[in-house]
């Protein structure tokens, strides 16, 4: 397992960074265990949606970039990442990823999950990587989501 230690000084949006980067490693090692995927590598099937990436530049140029990323599609609270691998009832799994201790999902991330699920997609929320693996396997081995996983 890839681990992830806080640090002294480290903000909590770099922190819930560094906690997807180390999810993203363990994915790239992880095996699919089941299914018609089954021996795929995990990372081949899972990718990260920057939907609230911060934006360079001063504050016109962001604003102006904001407003192209609305207009291309970009929508408030779709999840950090999504695992494209169908199970049983759910075409795939989007994860909203908070940082190990502290993290909140946002009105619009829980609107999101409902409207995830709505269309046939299992929502997931993993506070920090372990938390988030977990949810993967199980999921993975067919069995919905840890209660700790979802969205209350």
């Amino acid at each position: 397992m890839v681990r992830v230690s806080s640090r002294a000084g480290v903000t909590p949006r770099f922190e819930e960074s560094l906690e997807q980067q180390a999810l993203i490693a363990w994915s790239d090692l992880a095996v699919i265990p089941e299914g018609p995927l089954a021996g795929q590598k995990v990372g081949r099937f899972l990718f990260s949606i920057p939907n609230g990436s911060y934006l360079a530049g001063d504050g016109k140029q962001r604003a102006m970039r904001a407003g192209i990323l609305k207009r291309e599609g970009m929508r408030p609270g779709v999840h950090d990442l999504f695992l494209m691998v169908p199970r049983y009832d759910w075409h795939g799994l989007f994860i909203e990823m908070k940082r190990e201790k502290g993290g909140q999902a946002s009105k619009g991330q829980r609107q999101f999950a409902e409207t995830a699920e709505m269309a046939g997609y299992l929502p997931a929320l993993a506070h920090g990587c372990e938390q988030a693996v977990e949810c993967i396997i199980v999921y993975l081995n067919g069995k919905g989501l840890p209660d700790k996983c979802r969205f209350s």
